[in-house]
């Protein structure tokens, strides 16, 4: 139970920090957040690094965990360090704080040609330039959030459900050092789809309107592979380079439809509107990781019951 507390405590301080810093990032400039987000991927791939250099397996005692894990602690002090120090000594994040009020119902956003001013409640203006915060359709975002929008938050909230669901059950695929592999290989895929997803806003085609086939396809792709390793899990007879294929790729569309609802939506709404479709995005991903960590609770009980760890090997 103490451990479950914990992970709980850990969980919602990073979803806390990463929700909050999103939506600052996401004002500063929608493409921004594909940078952000590759940073959150490079974090994850410290533990393969760590593993690595310590030779951490499954069956090391709890001083080898620590040793493992030191490095990545001191590395994150040292990033919040750092960013403390341009918070306070520079005026790096300045424009961004500006923008952030731009959502409130206390303020009035004039966004005429003539002004393009924010006035707050004393009737001071903040300046507002025109680059960043320009939508890519500003016909459309100057109605609100498009309504595709939503529709894509609840495809790649699907996608992270059952990447979510398949990595908590990577102790079901084999023994202890399969589900270490299994485990690693989630995080380096999770690499691949950021920096696939990096190019997304430097395509030609990526101004010429929202690429809605990709996104279905992701869709497609990630229910399809998912349902691949699925019906490894339940005992079915798969090639095991077909499984391989299938578990790393369910990551890598995840975490690329995800970069790609962010910089998108991000790109063809109004800067107002910005703040809130970066949480919501960031929302709809915590609710899908969290139905996925359900759903794997629910079937471990099945598995448990019904098929032995040592036959999906």
């Amino acid at each position: 139970m103490g451990h479950i507390a914990i992970g709980c405590a850990l969980g919602t301080v990073g979803s806390a920090i990463v929700s909050s810093s999103l939506q600052m990032v996401a004002v500063m400039g929608p493409k921004h957040i594909v940078s952000a987000k590759f940073g959150l991927q490079v974090g994850g791939i410290l533990p393969i690094a760590a593993f690595t250099f310590t030779n951490f397996q499954p069956t090391s005692d709890r001083s080898q965990l620590q040793t493992a894990l030191t490095p990545i602690i001191c590395i994150c002090v040292l990033v919040a360090s750092i960013l403390t120090y341009f918070h306070y000594s520079s005026d790096l994040f300045t424009k961004a704080y500006e923008r952030l009020a731009y959502d409130l119902d206390t303020l009035e956003a004039d966004l005429s040609e003539a002004g393009d001013r924010l006035l707050d409640d004393d009737g001071n203006s903040m300046q507002r330039q025109l680059t960043d915060s320009q939508p890519l359709d500003p016909e459309i975002a100057k109605h609100g959030v498009p309504t595709w929008v939503a529709y894509w938050q609840m495809s790649h909230g699907l996608l992270m459900c059952i990447a979510m669901y398949l990595a908590s059950l990577a102790g079901y695929f084999g023994d202890p050092r399969m589900a270490q592999t299994l485990s690693l290989l989630k995080l380096g895929m999770d690499l691949v789809g950021r920096v696939l997803a990096a190019a997304i806003p430097y395509v030609p085609g990526f101004v010429r309107g929202p690429w809605h086939k990709v996104m279905g396809t992701n869709v497609l792709l990630g229910v399809g592979l998912g349902s691949v390793c699925l019906a490894k899990l339940v005992g079915v007879a798969v090639l095991p380079m077909l499984f391989t294929i299938s578990w790393c790729s369910v990551f890598v569309i995840s975490i690329f439809a995800s970069s790609h609802t962010d910089v998108t939506s991000g790109s063809y709404a109004a800067v107002r509107d910005r703040k809130a479709i970066a949480r919501t995005n960031q929302f709809v991903l915590v609710a899908g990781l969290l139905l996925g960590l359900i759903m794997s609770k629910a079937t471990t009980a099945f598995l448990e019951k019904t098929v032995p760890i040592a036959a999906a090997t």
